[in-house]
């Protein structure tokens, strides 16, 4: 009699398949954990720009709700039109009149000599309303400002563009 004998145990080809298999099933899980990643940076950096974006709108509303006027408007040398400086009299806190000065320095704002921001790209202002013979007769300022970040995993810049109209409740007439 002739007993065969079964064997217990995996074959080469059993063991290939279920490596290729699992190699498979990791690749896609990897792609999906990369593509999250990449998305979840992304609406961090959103929201970081939105964020300093308010930040800047509080700032520029609170001090055209105390303003009277418009001293000096430094442009950048760019052609662009955009302004590196704005110089505001208003009244601070305390009922005090002083200058209050809004800086873009590279891409640090300061107002007041605080940093706000450190991603901010370009100011720009109402050229049809602002003229730099015509400044004290300015009751209001539009501001446009460009936020920008690059991706954490690219070279690609995410940008925020926010508006702010600062008008000027304490003008003299």
């Amino acid at each position: 009699m002739i007993f065969s004998r079964k064997k217990k145990g995996f074959t080469v080809i059993e063991l290939i398949i279920v490596v290729a298999l699992t190699v498979v099933v990791l690749g896609i899980v990897w792609q999906m954990f990369g593509v999250t990643n990449k998305i979840i940076s992304d609406v961090t950096i959103k929201s970081d720009l939105q964020r300093e974006g308010q930040s800047i709108q509080e700032k520029l509303s609170n001090i055209g709700m105390q303003a009277t006027e418009v001293k000096e408007l430094v442009y950048a040398d760019d052609a662009s039109g955009s302004i590196k400086k704005i110089k505001i009299n208003s009244y601070d806190k305390d009922g005090n009149n002083r200058d209050i000065e809004v800086n873009l320095n590279g891409e640090i704002l300061t107002i007041d000599g605080q940093s706000v921001s450190s991603h901010v790209k370009s100011i720009n202002v109402n050229p049809e309303i602002i003229r730099e013979d015509d400044l004290n007769n300015v009751s209001y300022i539009d501001f446009t400002i460009f936020l920008g970040e690059k991706k954490n995993y690219n070279s690609e810049i995410i940008e925020n563009q926010i508006k702010v109209r600062t008008v000027f409740r304490n003008k003299h007439s």
